[in-house]
């Protein structure tokens, strides 16, 4: 399970806030952890998309499988390009 956890920097909706700080977490994951209640705002589980104030403390437990580490940038049938975090190993395809 990885836990994020942001004091929200400006008035805005939590997807937005999510969407600009924790680039790894995709719409379809966002919505799955609201409907798991897995999102918290000022020690309230919250199970939708709410308005956050600034200075609002958020956490968001997202199950590790469900966290993309890369993005496909360009791709064709002889290469591809991706933005990946550190560490993650890269192998070439036989």
């Amino acid at each position: 399970m990885k836990k994020f956890v942001i004091d929200a920097p400006k008035n805005q909706k939590l997807s937005e806030m999510v969407f600009q700080n924790i680039p790894q977490v995709s719409y379809h994951t966002l919505q799955k952890i609201l409907r798991k209640k897995d999102v918290i705002v000022n020690r309230v589980r919250v199970a939708k998309d709410v308005q956050l104030q600034k200075g609002d403390f958020v956490e968001i437990y997202c199950p590790d499988r469900e966290v993309k580490y890369f993005s496909v940038v360009y791709d064709d049938e002889n290469v591809i390009v991706v933005n990946k975090a550190f560490g993650i190993i890269v192998a070439e395809k036989d």
